[in-house]
């Protein structure tokens, strides 16, 4: 019987790469897990022969529909999603519009976590590697409110109200209490979508985590960062293999942290 996948998103450096190089060195690598790392270069991937790699672009439907469509016709199992690829806006990124940073850090693990639905078995996790920057408290009142117990299509139709208004530039803001940064209103909307499919899937079985990596030295963030790739990928790899995790919150250094 095939061991059932582990499957990390944004796998060629930074935290995804370390989140795939602790879990194979995890001693249920090979007896309990499998390991497939995605990238959009997959040749950039590090690691074992044993990994299996993926060219995956997170921001493309028919991207992650081409990936769940093979995982399906060979009949495999995922024992957990861990959606880490992302943006940001600024600094040295090619991103330049909100609509472009919301198909990656909101869209991309959204679409991954719906078309692998059926692939994940009782008990599977889905893990988005989210930050602190997107927690409620930068939000107003209303809008944390209104956040908290948000369903799947209302949140989609906020997400496309607040990509208008940043990307049209129009005068008037239709989502009063978003934050104005994309990055942190893109965490905060990955948030309300972890509670939202904890509150739809739980019944399934399916864990459903948002965890806060901290600030890590990475290309994103930067070398004056206060954590190492190694201190940021602990929590991540945690939460894909602890015995017993609740599902439904937001985690830092393996500890339940307010949304």
């Amino acid at each position: 019987m095939k061991l059932p996948y582990i499957i990390v998103t944004g796998s060629s450096r930074g935290i995804g790469a370390e989140i795939v190089r602790q879990l194979a060195s995890h001693k249920s690598w090979n007896q309990e897990f499998q390991i497939l790392a995605t990238a959009r270069d997959k040749s950039k991937i590090g690691g074992s022969d044993a990994i299996r790699k993926w060219a995956l672009d997170v921001a493309s439907a028919e991207s992650v529909e081409s990936l769940a469509a093979t995982l399906s016709n060979e009949g495999a199992a995922v024992r957990a999603i861990i959606n880490n690829a992302g943006v940001y806006i600024g600094g040295r990124s090619p991103i330049q519009k909100a609509e472009d940073l919301f198909r990656v850090n909101y869209h991309g693990p959204r679409w991954l976590s719906n078309m692998l639905l059926p692939q994940l078995a009782t008990g599977g996790r889905i893990i988005h590697i989210s930050s602190g920057m997107g927690e409620l408290s930068g939000f107003s009142k209303e809008a944390a409110r209104q956040l908290q117990n948000i369903d799947e299509q209302a949140l989609n139709e906020l997400v496309e109200r607040y990509i208008e208004w940043k990307d049209q530039s129009i005068s008037h803001d239709p989502i009063l209490g978003w934050p104005s940064n994309p990055y942190s209103a893109s965490k905060g909307a990955l948030n309300a979508l972890a509670r939202a499919q904890h509150r739809a899937w739980s019944e399934r079985g399916i864990c459903v985590v948002s965890v806060c990596p901290g600030w890590v030295r990475t290309d994103m963030g930067g070398s004056g960062a206060s954590r190492s790739v190694e201190k940021g990928a602990e929590t991540p790899v945690w939460a894909a293999t602890t015995p017993s995790l609740e599902s439904g919150h937001f985690y830092r250094d393996m500890q339940i942290i307010p949304w």
